[in-house]
C-alpha cells in the first residue's frame, strides 16, 4: 500500500430504484423525486402520530442490509464486470464509518479476488418500536421536498440509489448509496444532478454530523446538500451548501489512508488465510474507534448458520450472484 492513498472522483455506472415493496428495478429513477422548495414556517412535526403508527407497522426496517440490493443492480443492468474489476464491494455506510473512524461490527468474505464487506446485524430479531422526533422531521422534510404530503405516511421504503466506483489508492471500491432527489425536472439518473436532504435543529451544534455529511455525499458525488434548519420543529430557514467547498481534501488525507491501510491488511488477512481454514471463511471483523487494534476471527459452521438462516447462500452472497459470476 503506498501512501498517500488518494481518493479519486466517483465514476457512477448504474443506479436502482427501490420500490415500496423492496423490490429492486436495476437503471429505473422510478423512485426519485424531484425537488421543490419547501415553504417556511411550516411544522415538521405534522403527523408524527402516523408516522409511529406506520413504522411500527414494520418494525424491522431499520436493520442493516446486506449486499444483494447491490449485487442485483450490477447484474440487472449489465454492469458485474465494475465488480470483478474491483478489489472491494461495501456499503457506502460502511466506507463512511471507516473514514470517521466510527467502531463497527463486519462481515467479510473473499471471493474471487474481491473482498465483499456488510455490517453485521447482532440482533436480527430486534424490533424497532421507538420513533425519534427527529426521525419523523427529517422525513416529513424531504415529503416536503419532493412533492410528497408532510403528513408521516408517505413511502417508508420507495429509495434511489446510484452505483458508483472510485479507487482509494490501489484499491478500486463499488458501493451503492441512497440519494434523496434529483435538483430539477431534467430526469439524468445521475447522483451528480441530484440534492442531499438535511434537517437541523437550531439550537445543536453543527460540525459533527457536518463531516459525515460531506462523506455521504462526496462519496456518491452528490454536489449539492439542502439543509433545512427547524426550531422545535417549526422550519426557519434553508441553506444550500456546495459540498466541494465543505472541506479541504488534503485535510482529510489521514483519514483515507489510514481506511487504505486498513483495507488492504483486511485483504491481505484474506488471502494469506484463506487456504487455512476449512471452506471459504466468513470473517467477523469488530473495529474499533479511529481503526484501532481490529479483532478479525473466521466464523464457526454454527456462525454461519445462524447469520444465513434459510437463504441459500456461498459466505454471505446469495448463491444466485455466485451463479452468475462462474459463467
Amino acid at each position: 500500500m503506498s501512501l498517500p492513498a488518494i481518493r479519486t472522483p466517483p465514476t457512477q455506472f448504474a443506479c436502482m430504484s427501490l420500490s415500496e415493496d423492496r423490490e429492486v428495478h436495476a437503471n429505473s429513477t422510478e423512485s426519485l423525486g424531484t425537488f421543490i422548495p419547501p415553504p417556511i414556517g411550516i411544522n415538521l412535526k405534522a403527523g408524527l402520530s402516523q408516522y409511529r403508527r406506520r413504522v411500527g407497522s414494520d418494525p424491522f426496517h431499520d436493520h442493516p442490509n446486506r449486499l444483494d440490493r447491490t449485487l442485483k443492480m450490477c447484474l440487472d443492468s449489465g454492469s458485474v464486470d465494475e465488480i470483478i474489476a474491483s478489489q472491494i464491494v461495501t456499503h457506502r455506510s460502511i466506507m463512511i464509518k471507516l473514514l470517521y473512524g466510527t467502531a463497527q461490527q463486519l462481515n467479510v468474505f473473499f471471493f474471487k479476488g474481491v473482498m465483499y464487506i456488510e455490517e453485521y446485524d447482532p440482533e436480527p430479531d430486534r424490533i424497532h418500536t421507538f420513533v425519534r422526533d427527529g426521525e419523523c422531521i427529517g422525513s416529513n422534510f424531504e415529503a416536503l421536498c419532493t412533492g410528497e404530503s408532510p403528513n408521516g405516511i408517505h413511502n417508508l421504503h420507495a429509495r434511489w440509489y446510484a452505483g458508483v466506483t472510485f479507487k482509494l489508492g490501489n484499491l478500486k471500491v463499488v458501493l451503492a448509496g441512497e440519494v434523496d432527489c434529483q435538483k430539477d425536472s431534467n430526469v439524468t439518473g445521475q447522483a451528480k444532478d441530484c440534492l442531499e436532504l438535511k434537517t437541523k435543529c437550531q439550537d445543536l451544534k453543527w460540525s459533527p454530523a457536518k463531516l459525515r455529511w460531506y462523506f455521504q455525499s462526496s462519496l456518491i458525488g452528490v454536489p449539492t446538500i439542502i439543509l433545512g434548519w427547524h426550531k422545535e420543529g417549526v422550519l426557519t430557514t434553508v441553506d444550500v451548501i456546495n459540498v466541494a467547498t465543505m472541506f479541504d481534501e488534503t485535510a482529510l488525507q489521514q483519514r483515507y489512508d489510514n481506511a487504505a491501510i486498513f483495507l488492504a491488511s483486511l485483504r491481505r488477512h484474506c488471502m494469506t488465510h484463506i487456504m487455512e481454514k476449512e471452506g471459504n471463511p466468513i470473517w467477523r471483523v469488530l473495529t474499533k474507534k479511529r481503526l484501532r487494534r481490529p479483532t478479525i476471527r473466521a466464523l464457526n459452521p454454527e456462525e454461519v448458520r445462524s447469520l444465513n438462516r434459510d437463504d441459500a447462500r456461498i459466505g454471505i452472497l446469495p448463491s444466485w450472484f455466485v451463479r452468475a459470476l462462474r459463467k
